[in-house]
């Protein structure tokens, strides 16, 4: 009685290492791209192969992330369900980074729970700086008051060298000066000198008492990780009309 006792569990210690080995539930992870830039808009396309023992109604992963989204889900996690693809069966999903540089960890696992093993895959994007290439600076009017009168509201766009957004944080110094380049001694309040989640800087501005027709440049400049003033810069001019 023992020794069939014995045997039985055998068989059964058996059967689940055998279900666990032949399990390989999920393998083939990858990840399009593993260096990007931190944008914002750049996306990267994630993709599991399932095994080919897993059941129809069984055949949905989880996608979830450190940082960025999934663009169907709008979230750090998305639920997909793998489909055949060439003969596999493929589960596949689009990713956005963010615009904070790092590394962005990226894991995938089935959706249901095994009792027998843990199934859980996972790489790794490097996010590096996405550094501005140029700014742009827009006026709400180009006619703005003397002594204070009213207010222009500036709005700043920076660009890396592919056209697309820039690293949240990078700082921006708004001057405004005559056209003698003597100080114009305007008024900026509102200040955002550090790029948003839109690639923008922006700030109000007012002029002093100064006569009617008078032009007054407001620059911005892109500054370094140092504080320094680089050659990425942008002017406007605005003329004293009131």
């Amino acid at each position: 009685m023992k020794k069939l006792f014995l045997i039985i569990c055998l068989g059964l210690l058996y059967s689940c290492n055998k279900e666990v080995q032949v399990n390989n539930l999920l393998s083939d992870f990858v990840l399009s791209k593993k260096q990007v830039l931190a944008d914002g808009q750049t996306t990267v396309t994630v993709s599991v192969k399932l095994s080919d023992n897993s059941s129809a109604d069984r055949r949905s992963v989880i996608f979830s992330s450190s940082s960025g989204i999934f663009t169907v889900s709008g979230t750090k996690k998305q639920t997909v369900k793998a489909e055949f693809e060439n003969g596999l069966i493929i589960a596949k999903a689009t990713f956005r980074v963010s615009m904070d540089p790092g590394t962005i960890k990226i894991t995938v696992q089935p959706e249901f729970d095994s009792p027998l093993a843990e199934f859980v895959l996972t790489d790794s994007i490097i996010v590096a700086p996405s550094v501005p290439s140029s700014i742009k600076i827009e006026p709400s009017s180009f006619g703005i008051g003397s002594n204070f009168i009213n207010e222009v509201y500036l709005s700043g766009f920076l660009e890396n060298s592919s056209n697309r957004y820039v690293s949240k944080g990078n700082k921006v110094l708004f001057e405004d000066v005559l056209l003698s380049g003597t100080p114009a001694n305007g008024r900026f309040r509102n200040v955002l000198n550090f790029s948003n989640d839109t690639s923008k800087v922006s700030a109000i501005y007012s002029a002093t008492i100064l006569p009617i027709g008078t032009n007054i440049k407001i620059r911005a400049t892109v500054l370094d990780n140092a504080g320094n003033l680089t050659s990425i810069k942008d002017s406007v001019l605005l003329t004293i009309n009131l």
